[in-house]
């Protein structure tokens, strides 16, 4: 009778270590899931950032080509001076 009562006994042992192992590998399972979903968020924000930076790039670029062209001083000198080219034709209301 003792040999049966020890199998018992050992097999709870391992039953409830399996259980035990379970639990643990189902709370890490979840915790895991929750840290992936927030990191795919933030890598989903982190890439709309990049494309906008990447767009905001191009801008520059443009505009540091556009302020190296003769248009570009001529329009900074009509809107901050008031000059215009000596073959513009300038229309003055009447007072």
């Amino acid at each position: 009778m003792k040999k049966g009562g020890g199998r018992r006994a050992g097999f709870r042992i391992i039953a409830i270590t399996v259980i035990v192992i379970c639990a643990i590998l189902g709370i890490s399972k979840y915790r895991l899931e929750k840290r992936y979903a927030a990191l795919a968020k933030e890598k989903a924000g982190l890439e709309m950032r990049i494309e906008e930076e990447e767009e905001r790039t191009r801008e520059i670029e443009e505009y540091s080509i556009y302020i190296k062209t003769k248009k570009f001083i001529k329009d900074l000198a009509n809107s901050v001076m008031g000059l215009v080219d000596p073959d513009s034709v300038i229309i003055k209301e009447g007072d």
